[in-house]
């Protein structure tokens, strides 16, 4: 985040933090995913899968839709005399343990059948990154409940946007875009994974009534601004739009899966699940985890 709104904006400041953020991060297990990613990606033989294919793929193997666990979000220590409101602890990570632990060389196998080069159409392939995040984290619904987003998910599709802006950077050459272009396409799908592999029911979400009748972008933006939450919402808002926005070219293309007159009841939804008391410290209320597990919905009507 730090990273593309500092070169989004030109805020040198904002981009050596993100940066810097960056050059100390943890990510061992991450690299692990991507390397063997691109390895299954060399052995390609023929052509490219669409990325949304490949989670299609994925939903068929049960090793993978099965490697993750609402146990993760379990992880909690009951009150005692050192912790008197209790505490969260992690002694198991959902990517770590569950993902990679579990089915890192199942899902870079199907991952490694998309793939960008410099060669390729970067506009195209960076509206599609844009657009199966966004319908990723719009379709994670669960009927009979009303619409939610995935906290995890939408992180995916605010991080997308940026790619925009990394796309109209002089400074970065066709080939590094195009590998940021592919490694984010396999990261989408990771990120996904760690989630439970929710199934799409996009028909559930746009079949939403908004609680705001003839609400428009102006509107929603208008509601996402004056929404008292840490930010999130309006990032999700943001990317909603801007997805409409860069996928309109390619409108029909079946790897396109979030159409035009999606984005708009998507941001309406968005909006509708937000609350008066959206959060306490740390803690979302409108905002749920781990999607793909019926326990994630246990609170939501």
């Amino acid at each position: 985040m730090h990273i593309g709104l500092g070169l989004e904006f030109k805020q040198l400041f904002v981009l050596a933090e993100g940066l810097a953020e960056a050059a100390v991060h943890h990510d061992q297990y991450y690299t692990d995913y991507i390397e063997a990613c691109s390895a299954e990606a060399s052995k390609r033989d023929g052509p490219k899968q669409s990325l949304i294919s490949c989670f299609k793929d994925a939903l068929l193997d049960d090793k993978i839709t099965n490697c993750s666990s609402f146990d993760y979000c379990r992880q909690y220590e009951a009150p005692s005399e050192q912790f008197p409101e209790g505490r969260w602890f992690v002694k198991r990570e959902p990517y770590r343990d569950g993902v990679v632990g579990l089915v890192k060389n199942e899902l870079a196998h199907i991952a490694g059948k998309w793939g960008v080069t410099e060669h390729d159409d970067l506009e195209r392939a960076t509206a599609e990154i844009i657009n199966i995040s966004i319908y990723i984290a719009a379709s994670a619904q669960r009927p009979p409940h009303e619409p939610r987003y995935d906290f995890f998910l939408i992180h995916g599709s605010n991080a997308c946007l940026w790619h925009s802006v990394f796309l109209a950077e002089a400074s970065i050459t066709r080939a590094q875009k195009a590998h940021m272009i592919e490694t984010t396409g396999h990261m989408l799908l990771f990120l996904w994974a760690g989630m439970g592999c929710p199934r799409p029911n996009i028909d559930w979400l746009l079949g939403h009534a908004p609680k705001v009748a003839d609400c428009g972008w102006d509107q929603i933006f208008e509601r996402a601004c004056l929404h008292e939450d840490d930010g999130h919402m309006i990032k999700l808002i943001r990317a909603l739009k801007h997805g409409e926005s860069v996928s309109s070219k390619y409108d029909g293309l079946p790897e396109f899966m979030m159409k035009q007159h999606m984005f708009l009841k998507a941001a309406n939804a968005a909006m509708d699940s937000a609350s008066a008391t959206p959060m306490v410290s740390v803690q979302h209320f409108d905002i749920i985890r781990f999607a793909g597990f019926e326990e994630a919905w246990e609170k939501v009507p």
